[in-house]
């Protein structure tokens, strides 16, 4: 019954932004992707082709996607053009994967090193903002045998979350403001949002991906 519901979904799914690039989508191409690497079951490949395919061009240009907003939310789909480049040896892929690598290595940073979440959001870190670019560049590392974008992606991840760990609580704060401009900031630390705070599954302290008790 589930698999059944998962390929009605796929089937009927429609482009969020109208078919323009987005992390929407993205979320959608990952489970796919998972589901055809857990399955083998290859009608989940071939969702995430048809759905992906119409989104990039046989150039590898990726549909209404602009390098110079730094939108690292745009990154995330860039781990099904990985996926399908494994899985059908179509260059178009890695080529549209290299365009959004090339983001990465222009893309604002923090003070610290980390990514800005977009450059609408400038010096910020968010932690949805580590989902959206980091894995994608360890696979980007991966596929190109580029070990530096890998070491690069683990020590952002480790610094950011230094940044938003909050030891009186045990948790970790959504996002931080180290250009001190944002009024959810804290003024003294720079590095802890009051709001929406919530566990990322983690202890840095420990390293272990054990939750902080």
């Amino acid at each position: 019954m589930l698999t059944a519901y998962l390929d009605a979904f796929a089937t009927r799914y429609q482009p969020y932004k109208g078919g323009a690039w987005c992390y929407e989508d993205g979320c959608i191409y990952r489970g796919l992707a998972l589901l055809h690497e857990t399955t083998g079951d290859r009608r989940w490949l071939d969702h995430l082709k048809r759905l992906a395919d119409a989104q990039v061009s046989p150039e590898g240009a990726l549909k209404g996607y602009e390098i110079t907003e730094f939108n690292i939310d745009n990154i995330l789909s860039g781990r099904a053009l990985i996926a399908l480049h494994a899985r059908t040896g179509d260059p178009r892929y890695l080529e549209a994967a290299g365009l959004l690598g090339r983001q990465l290595d222009a893309h604002p940073r923090t003070r610290s090193g980390v990514y800005w979440h977009k450059s609408v959001y400038p010096a910020q870190v968010w932690l949805d903002g580590l989902y959206m670019g980091l894995p994608f560049q360890v696979e980007l590392g991966q596929a190109l045998r580029e070990p530096e974008r890998v070491t690069d992606a683990l020590r952002q991840f480790e610094t950011a979350l230094r940044l938003t760990w909050r030891e009186k609580t045990g948790l970790y704060v959504h996002g931080v403001d180290e250009g001190r401009l944002q009024a959810w900031a804290d003024t003294e630390t720079v590095q802890r949002r009051v709001q929406g705070e919530g566990c990322a599954g983690g202890d840095p302290r420990r390293g272990d991906g054990r939750r902080a008790g």
